[in-house]
């Protein structure tokens, strides 16, 4: 959003009350900073809330577009807009290049049938779902800019961090890769209808020398499958060691004991 141009602001529940979701609280952040757009994302089991707070919002701001995004949506469109009239659209799968589109078409023409030429965008017109349902996904993510943390309050990640199990501390998280390329039953991936997509070892070493300028010490790699390439992940390894990066990390999401090896 930022590359194209768009002022981009955060509300982080993250250190707000642990022990209690306060939708007014979190509202207040929200509209304080006078959006032209608001953007939730949500899980599924974190959907009720997601509704709440665009309940809230559109309550005191009618007029301020609600844009919801995350797995639940991209996976449940028509049924999402259809509980939650508060939400006027969804961007379903990755959104990185789909949202700047949409803001686009939405500040330029408004929430109208224009709407219908964007792939992955589900809105609300007439009463009616309208839009193209189908997620969209991230084929270069070497393409894509390094995740915008200055955004977020990054002291306060970093004192979180040093309660973590881990062999270094402060802890930062990133991906090397999305999607995955087996189709286990039991795994929401398999409604993905996506392949598996990998950065070059380059670009996630890249982002990895960032971290380590951030004062971060060990990193949490949350792909769903980081070893399924062997051949990649020595890669990452070796240039870990020619950058003479002091890193460790940890594999988050674990990794399928068919793609581990005695080294």
């Amino acid at each position: 959003l930022e590359q194209a141009g768009y002022d981009v602001k955060v509300v982080d529940c993250t250190f707000m009350d642990q022990n209690k979701y306060d939708v007014e609280r979190v509202k207040d952040a929200v509209l304080g900073l006078s959006p032209d757009a608001v953007g939730l994302s949500a899980l599924t089991w974190t959907i009720p809330s997601a509704y709440q707070l665009a309940e809230a919002i559109k309550e005191d701001s009618p007029d301020t577009p609600i844009i919801l995004g995350g797995p639940h949506v991209s996976a449940l469109p028509r049924r999402t807009l259809r509980e939650c009239g508060a939400i006027d659209a969804a961007i379903l799968g990755e959104g990185e290049k789909t949202f700047p589109d949409f803001l686009g078409r939405l500040f330029s023409k408004g929430m109208g049938l224009e709407m219908n030429a964007l792939n992955g965008v589900a809105f609300r017109h007439g009463g009616k779902t309208e839009g193209d349902t189908e997620p969209v996904y991230v084929e270069d993510l070497d393409a894509l800019p390094s995740p915008a943390r200055h955004l977020f309050p990054l002291n306060e990640y970093v004192k979180w961090s040093k309660n973590f199990q881990a062999r270094q501390t402060p802890v930062a998280s990133m991906i090397t890769s999305r999607g995955c390329p087996h189709r286990c039953t039991f795994c929401t991936r398999v409604n993905n209808g996506v392949r598996h997509r990998t950065r070059s070892p380059e670009n996630v070493v890249r982002e990895m020398a960032e971290l380590k300028e951030m004062d971060f010490n060990e990193i949490q790699i949350v792909d769903d499958n980081f070893t399924h390439d062997r051949e990649r992940v020595h890669e990452i390894c070796t240039l870990i060691r020619k950058e003479g990066l002091d890193l460790t990390f940890q594999l988050a999401n674990g990794m399928r004991v068919d793609h581990v090896t005695q080294e």
